[in-house]
């Protein structure tokens, strides 16, 4: 099954993020524990960074989302500078099914994910996508994006209206592509099982087959497990909620930085 993520070059060195060394776990994980084809959307310039991920066997794809001068010129208007950054990002998922021809179905994850189980090929059937839920996952409300089984021809039907729906509606859309998502398809999805989705917060679980660092990260949750506290409410909220869980998952994604410590993405210096 092809496996997409992606990720603008103005987000990769996020303050708290780490999202080089969350890339290159995700990538270890996914060839240690899955049979996934791994994808990458990229918004950004051929560099010393695609270079080390392309060597990994990944498909990187360089592209720039349709609207991102609507982007460019809401961020203007609001006077939101890191708005740009992350929406760029955010926003090429939103666009797989322009780029992906020959599967019907993908998985998307974002870059924040380690793989625990192989994932077969799923599908959800004739809804658009399949997702499971935000924060709660006993609930069928809300929806995280984070991870989506993709159905392309559905979605690609859909395109122009939502696309259009997307740059109508950015003020409103407090969680990006997830929110209009969730706007947009109004309940229309399939429920897909935590376990795809599973975050620390939640506990541990011995069965998931992806967790994801939904709040915080690796490198912070590392910190805050030595004493250390955050400025960021929710996610000082996520971390007390289950810090057992959160240790048990570092170490996991310790080993998975071992074994990737090889490949260490490069910083975009040539």
């Amino acid at each position: 099954m092809n496996w997409y993520f992606a990720i603008s070059a103005a987000s990769l060195d996020r303050a708290d993020h780490d999202w080089r060394g969350l890339i290159a776990s995700a990538i270890a994980s996914a060839k240690q524990r899955t049979r996934l084809k791994p994808h990458m959307l990229y918004d950004g310039e051929p560099s010393a960074f695609t270079d080390d991920i392309r060597a990994l066997g990944v498909t990187v794809i360089h592209h720039r989302v349709s609207f991102y001068d609507e982007l460019v010129a809401f961020s203007l208007a609001r006077r939101y500078p890191d708005w740009l950054s992350i929406a760029a990002g955010a926003f090429l998922r939103t666009e797989i099914p322009l780029i992906e021809h020959d599967e019907d179905y993908v998985l998307y994850t974002d870059c924040d994910v380690m793989f625990l189980r192989d994932v077969p090929r799923l599908q959800c059937r004739s809804a658009p996508f399949a997702v499971a839920p935000e924060t709660n996952p006993l609930t069928r409300r809300n929806i995280n994006s984070g991870v989506m089984v993709m159905n392309l021809p559905a979605l690609r039907r859909d395109w122009p209206q939502f696309r259009q729906f997307m740059i109508d509606n950015f003020e409103d859309l407090i969680s990006f592509d997830q929110t209009a998502y969730e706007k947009f398809y109004a309940k229309r999805w399939r429920r897909l099982s935590p376990s795809y989705n599973w975050r620390p917060y939640w506990g541990y679980y011995p069965w998931a087959h992806v967790v994801h660092w939904h709040g915080p990260k690796p490198t912070l949750v590392r910190r805050l497990l030595n004493g250390d506290t955050t400025p960021v409410e929710i996610w000082d909220r996520f971390f007390r909620r289950a810090p057992r869980s959160y240790a048990r998952y570092l170490a996991t994604w310790d080993d998975f930085q071992a074994g990737a410590a090889g490949f260490q993405p490069s910083a975009d210096v040539r």
